[in-house]
């Protein structure tokens, strides 16, 4: 029964462990004027997504591409319909980007990279960070025109890490009681 017990605590601890990633909520973000907006970026899957509003007009920024902690020497190049774009990623230790597609009135996939300095991944420290997009909407002379205030946040524990635990879980029971 004790094996059992530490085989279970062992087995939640580690599902609890892997669920932190590195996750931003992001709640304000300013060109000419702060606005609140909605959404987080995130290191996994779609790379997450926000929205707000600029002059009464809605707009959606998602992530397209992600760039851990103090990542240098790499570049995030593509196309979308209207733009041929490259961005050299040069992060120090405490920065994280995301490579991330605009939508906004009739712009729509204007690329830009959104850089956000956390002075550590603390859930609820608070990173400030930019965007560069000399493409677009903002590209008169702009290349870092834009800011965001985020929050380190938790990401939930996807089901199928629950699952495998409790199946895991299982096992070491019947194993045990085939012993007994």
């Amino acid at each position: 029964m004790k094996f059992f017990l530490l085989a279970s605590a062992l087995v939640l601890g580690l599902s609890i462990g892997s669920a932190y990633a590195v996750s931003i909520e992001i709640t304000s973000w300013s060109h000419g004027e702060s606005t609140p907006v909605d959404g987080m970026f995130t290191d996994s899957g779609n790379f997450g997504s926000i929205t707000g509003t600029y002059f009464g007009v809605p707009w959606y920024e998602s992530g397209e591409a992600y760039f851990d902690f103090g990542t240098t020497g790499v570049t995030w190049a593509g196309s979308t319909a209207d733009y041929d774009y490259t961005f050299d990623v040069n992060l120090t230790a405490t920065q994280v980007a995301w490579g991330t597609y605009w939508d906004w009135s009739v712009s729509n996939d204007v690329p830009g990279l959104v850089v956000m300095d956390c002075p550590d991944t603390t859930i609820g420290t608070i990173c400030t960070g930019y965007g560069i997009t000399p493409y677009g909407p903002f590209s008169a002379g702009y290349d870092e025109h834009y800011g965001y205030i985020g929050v380190v946040s938790a990401v939930p524990v996807p089901a199928s890490a629950w699952l495998f635990g409790s199946g895991l879980i299982g096992l070491v029971g019947l194993t045990r009681r085939k012993k007994a």
